[in-house]
């Protein structure tokens, strides 16, 4: 669930959307463009995964509120 003060969603939900799309770390950290250590941190809760990053992942995988249906654009490579 998103953390509603400020948007930022939770190390849970961002776990959950990870493993719901059924990749690991290192295809999602590949698919954001971000380092294996920043996508763990953001899974810890170690630091906060920027809003814009998180819109980012969701048309990523597909579970975008608004964009969720296929609209023929990249797609994510879930061996890493």
């Amino acid at each position: 669930m998103l953390n509603l003060l400020n948007g930022i969603p939770n190390a849970e939900l961002i776990a959950a959307s990870r493993k719901h799309a059924g990749v690991s770390q290192v295809a999602a950290a590949d698919a954001m463009g971000v380092s294996r250590t920043t996508w763990q941190s953001w899974e810890s809760g170690y630091a906060n995964m920027p809003l814009a990053a998180w819109a980012l992942w969701q048309l990523a995988v597909a579970t975008h509120p608004i964009y969720s249906a296929d609209c023929g654009g990249p797609q994510l490579d879930k061996n890493g």
